[in-house]
């Protein structure tokens, strides 16, 4: 089980969604 993966997974994620949304004031 590999829990590495799907950590880096949820903050890629994660992180292209703030980029995406780029909500003002973050």
């Amino acid at each position: 089980m590999s829990d590495i993966s799907t950590i880096t997974f949820g903050l890629q994620a994660f992180v292209t969604l703030l980029v995406i949304l780029d909500p003002p004031g973050a």
